[in-house]
């Protein structure tokens, strides 16, 4: 074990030694706007290692004094190491106050924690130095520990989106700190997994070492901070979108091919003449002359294939120059405007389908009418509505006499429609607000919101008259129903109490001869 730990500790001092020459190269290179951030990642790398070098050599002052100082590097690495991440990768509008706050909040708030652990055991909980307790930390040592993890991914993330936009002259090295950058945190991984009260070895600064020898790599031989020079035809000419730049007369001074291509000009003829001179359409040639920059629009150009054009204005500097030229970039997005289309219709149709989806499942489909589902729901808001204004709902519970009689002496395509009859029927003489229901075979419902139940008795007996007239006797059977009225609040106090009273109403009107419609407090008395 003793000869384990020696081995561990030169491989430490070694990975100090590294990391303290990637800090020194970035130091000489600190024109570049990233070199600060290696330097301390760098420092808090170096200072890491050695640290825990001394901790497991058990150098004066104590164990406890080098654990603290080693844990000094573990906090100030990982916001370092993300301030380096999206420099490289060309993310300094991110690194605004904001940022730079909650990156610095974090050693700002655990390090005096940590220097104070002793007092309060909130970082290393019950630490045991001899190393023959496994170490358990306190609960900021893991809250630390997953701000940590939670950093390093994203850094890591913006590392591989570097990776992927970069360019094939750049890809090299920005693969190469990729891989890097992902060494500590696998051998971090690994020693976690691996830990046990006998070998509390921790590989990560090793694997930091790593990290500072990719970014040497770099330094030297990639030149990771320099801006590589590209000609500026190779990128002008290579654009996707179209590229084509005006002076403030509104002549031509450039025009890439993808540009040329849409609006049908070559640089050779294009240069130094009139824009609206060259372009057949003087509308759109106006609508273009007529951005300023900063704008953006979207422009039609009509032709043998119609286009739609997206086209964004940005003024262009030059030392040369007293006046910006303007630069217009155009997109086609015909495609995603007809794309677009397609999908506002889809949305339309989907709409369309979701309501007749919403109708069937609220209708009864033999008669039309709203059915049991819709009534429970919609009884439930018109007496909360009238718990609240204080005013009355009427039910009235219907039932078409003798009807199993009539279906059995004439089938059950007849006995659909005389039940279609009475739909008809009592969505003819629905008001604004009621809302007739098929409650079940040849039972109907009608509520009606704020109602005076003398004029729901006589509306029920008209709809009774109406229903005789609209089907007269057929071979001796007749065509009637019976029904009973309930009133909130004086008949029930919910539904299913108004329901009970309106079909103890209706058992009555059945009882007293059927073909006539009974009240509720009738029926009662």
């Amino acid at each position: 074990m003793e000869s384990l730990v020696f081995s561990f500790t030169l491989l430490l001092i070694v990975a100090g030694a590294l990391s303290a020459a990637a800090g020194v190269m970035a130091v000489q290179r600190r024109e570049a706007a990233a070199a600060p951030a290696v330097v301390v990642c760098m420092a808090a790398g170096t200072w890491w290692a050695l640290s825990y070098a001394l901790l497991l050599q058990g150098a004066p002052p104590s164990p406890r004094f080098w654990l603290t100082a080693m844990f000094v590097g573990v906090i100030l690495t990982p916001p370092a190491f993300l301030i380096f991440a999206l420099l490289f990768a060309e993310k300094r509008r991110w690194l605004n106050r904001a940022t730079l706050g909650v990156l610095t909040l974090q050693p700002i708030v655990v390090l005096p924690v940590l220097f104070t652990d002793a007092h309060h055991h909130l970082f290393f909980g019950p630490l045991d130095m001899s190393g023959e307790q496994p170490f358990h930390g306190g609960p900021v040592f893991w809250l630390n520990a997953l701000y940590a993890y939670v950093v390093d991914v994203l850094a890591f993330l913006i590392l591989v989106g570097a990776y992927r936009r970069a360019a094939p002259l750049q890809k090299r090295q920005a693969g190469i700190l990729l891989m890097g950058a992902l060494v500590p945190s696998v051998l971090n991984v690994f020693s976690l997994m691996l830990l046990t009260p006998t070998t509390n070895l921790d590989a990560t600064p090793i694997g930091f070492a790593v990290t500072g020898m990719a970014m040497v790599y770099n330094l030297r031989r990639q030149g990771l901070f320099d801006l590589i020079p590209i000609a500026r035809h190779e990128v002008f000419n290579h654009m996707s979108d179209g590229a084509l730049v005006l002076d403030r007369e509104g002549r031509v001074i450039d025009v890439n091919p993808a540009a040329g291509q849409l609006l049908s000009l070559t640089p050779a003829t294009a240069s130094g003449e009139e824009l609206r001179g060259l372009l057949d359409q003087s509308a759109f040639a106006t609508n273009l002359l007529a951005l300023t920059p900063g704008e953006h629009r979207e422009l039609r150009l009509d032709g043998n294939q119609p286009l739609t054009l997206d086209v964004r204005a940005t003024a262009l500097h030059t030392e040369k120059t007293r006046f910006p030229s303007l630069l217009l970039v155009l997109r086609d997005v015909t495609d995603l405007k007809r794309a677009e289309h397609a999908l506002r219709e889809q949305l339309a149709e989907n709409e369309a389908l979701q309501r007749k989806l919403r109708q069937e499942a609220i209708r009864d489909p033999l008669t039309g009418l709203y059915n049991r589902r819709f009534l429970e729901e919609t009884l439930d808001r018109e007496l909360a509505r009238a718990r609240r204004h204080g005013h009355a709902v009427a039910v009235a519970l219907l039932d078409i006499d003798y009807f199993k009689r009539f279906n059995d002496r004439f089938g059950h395509q007849e006995g659909d429609r005389v039940l279609q009859s009475l739909a008809g029927l009592l969505q003819e003489h629905a008001r604004s607000g009621d809302a007739a229901c098929r409650y079940g075979g040849e039972e109907f419902v009608m509520v009606f919101p704020d109602a005076d139940l003398e004029v729901v008795e006589e509306r029920m007996n008209a709809l009774r008259v109406a229903f005789a007239v609209a089907d007269p006797d057929q071979e001796g059977v007749r065509s009637s129903f019976s029904g009973g009225i309930a009133a909130f609040p004086d008949d029930g106090a919910d539904a299913p109490a108004l329901l009970k009273a309106a079909d103890r109403a209706l058992y009555a009107a059945k009882g007293a001869g059927r073909n006539r419609v009974v009240l509720a407090r009738a029926a009662i008395a």
